[in-house]
């Protein structure tokens, strides 16, 4: 073996066993790693036998013990995300769903993009069905004295396609009417209650002066969420023939530094100088309740839905809108306020009908881009516990 290549293997054998002494080593020198943000479920150390040693299994489960437990890989995943960045204009994060750097570094999730591009999928008879079971719910609560309110929340992509990359882009399918478009039609005729935010959003942006999504956030703004909170609670007094308590909005502060959700991408694309990935301006309502309120109608509200719910969550919980809020996630968790409990739903022994009829409102969110999932089940074990046949 000639010198050159001596000198190169000795040089990796060192790198490589000083890694490992610095990355095990941290916990005896006390270094602290840095947290990475999402969820992330830590391997057990796998079991060894015979068998799944020979099919493989066990070093596949022992690389990603090793991912998991590595010292110091906080660090090292966002030195690594931070070059991907720097260098190649790409967001490297393993987030579930793969984060897409636009332009102006305005970031998307993946699935919304997708969602962008593959639009208009699901049959026209299944979107009929769907319409069919919301009213079919109305007409069960409403015979029980409980309103109902259908809530689209709308995208980043669709409210601003201008920030993607033309690579992301698929430009034969941009004729195609997406779902949204043909299920709002479908709820006029069938005279389910609903609110559009796709609608009041968009119309939001066209006004102006302030942008109803941040380019470090996949959620609205929560300048934009404040605004459509009061369209919501306008939409509830509609609904219920009741005054109910309100807030105004007193001013807007402007900000270089986001809060909350309007960076939940920058913090999910993991790099090590997040700051990079802010937006310029960051607007920030200011509210204050509004006078005569206190003998207002609190309802009792039971939301089902997703995320996009937690930003009207805080205005109307911070102006004691209502007086109280159950809140089934996804239809997998229960959380409740004021109560501030929150644990899984068991779907088995979960008393539906006692749970709906102690509410005023029932409330049920689906995103603009996900109404294949319109109520995660929700709906049809509603109707089936309420005792639609």
């Amino acid at each position: 073996m000639d010198l050159g290549k001596r000198i190169t293997i000795g040089l990796l054998f060192v790198f490589i066993v000083g890694v490992g002494i610095f990355t095990v080593g941290k916990e005896i020198a006390g270094i602290k790693d840095i947290r990475i943000a999402g969820v992330e479920v830590r391997e057990e150390f796998p079991r060894i036998s015979l068998k799944s040693f020979w099919a493989g299994e066990f070093q596949t489960r022992l690389d990603k013990w090793v991912a998991t437990t590595l010292g110091l890989r906080g660090g090292f995943i966002r030195i690594d995300n931070q070059i991907n960045f720097t260098f190649f204009n790409e967001i490297s994060s393993t987030y579930e769903s793969k984060i897409i750097l636009g332009k102006d570094r305005w970031l998307y999730e993946k699935g919304y993009v997708d969602g962008l591009n593959y639009r208009g999928e699901m049959p026209q008879k299944l979107l009929e069905d769907k319409v069919q079971t919301l009213k079919k719910l109305q007409e069960q609560l409403e015979s029980n004295g409980i309103h109902f309110l259908f809530l689209i929340t709308p995208s980043k992509a669709t409210i601003y396609p201008e920030y993607i990359k033309d690579k992301y882009i698929i430009p034969q399918n941009s004729g195609k009417k997406s779902d949204y478009e043909r299920i709002v039609p479908l709820l006029q005729q069938s005279g389910v209650r609903y609110i559009d935010g796709h609608q009041s959003l968009s119309a939001m942006k066209k006004r102006g002066p302030y942008p109803v999504y941040t380019p470090s956030g996949t959620h609205w703004s929560i300048y934009s969420a404040c605004y459509f909170t009061l369209e919501l609670i306008s939409a509830l007094e509609d609904l219920t023939k009741e005054q109910m308590r309100k807030f105004q909005v007193d001013r807007i502060d402007t900000t270089r530094q986001p809060i909350g959700s309007d960076k939940d991408l920058a913090k999910l694309a993991n790099i090590l100088f997040e700051k990079c990935l802010y937006g310029k301006q960051y607007y920030y309502p200011v509210t204050s309740s509004s006078v005569n309120v206190e003998n207002a109608f609190k309802p009792r509200m039971l939301f089902v839905g997703g995320s996009y719910l937690w930003a009207l969550f805080y205005y109307m919980e911070k102006h004691r809108v209502y007086s109280e809020r159950e809140f089934y996630y996804y239809y997998k968790r229960s959380i409740k306020y004021p109560a501030q409990t929150s644990h899984p739903i068991d779907k088995k022994n979960l008393d539906l009908k006692g749970e709906i009829l102690t509410k005023d409102v029932v409330v049920i969110e689906c995103n603009e881009q996900t109404l294949s999932q319109l109520g995660f089940g929700f709906i049809e074990d509603a109707l089936k516990a309420l005792g639609e046949n």
